[in-house]
C-alpha cells in the first residue's frame, strides 16, 4: 500500500487550498499541464495532475 493509498483510507479529511500563478499579465494563463505534490513528515503524495476541466490557467 503507497502513501496515498494511506491518506486515502484516513478517517479524517483535511482541506488543502493551492493557488497557481502563471505570470503577472491580467488574464494570462497557460496550457501546460500543471502537477503538485504534497510533502509532509510521513513522505509525500505521488504527483498529481491538476484538472484543467475545473479550474483556470
Amino acid at each position: 500500500m503507497g502513501f496515498l493509498d494511506q491518506v486515502r483510507s484516513c478517517p479524517t479529511k483535511v482541506l488543502y487550498e493551492m493557488t497557481v500563478w502563471t505570470g503577472d499579465v491580467v488574464g494570462g494563463g497557460t496550457d501546460s499541464n500543471i502537477f503538485m505534490t504534497l510533502y509532509g513528515i510521513n513522505g509525500s503524495t505521488e504527483e498529481m495532475q491538476l484538472d484543467k476541466k475545473k479550474a483556470r490557467f
